[in-house]
C-alpha cells in the first residue's frame, strides 16, 4: 500500500509540473500576441472575418420571390 501510495503521489507532482510548464508556456504566448504588431494585425483580421461568418446570409429579393411561388 505504501509503494502505491508513493507512486500516486509522484504522479501527481509529475502532473502538476507539467500544469505549471503549460501555463507558463500559454502567459508567453498571450504575452508575446500582443505585442508582435503582425501577429496583432492577423489576429483582427481573423476575428473580423468570424464576426462576417456568423452573421445571417442577406437573402436577395429573387430569392424571397421563388420561396412565395
Amino acid at each position: 500500500m505504501r509503494k502505491e501510495r508513493a507512486e500516486i503521489e509522484r504522479v501527481i507532482e509529475e502532473v502538476d509540473r507539467e500544469l505549471v510548464a503549460e501555463e507558463r508556456s500559454a502567459m508567453v504566448r498571450v504575452s508575446h500576441d500582443f505585442a508582435d504588431p503582425q501577429q496583432a494585425r492577423r489576429a483582427a483580421r481573423r476575428a473580423g472575418r468570424a464576426v462576417l461568418r456568423s452573421l445571417p446570409v442577406r437573402r436577395g429579393v429573387a430569392d424571397l420571390d421563388e420561396e412565395a411561388a
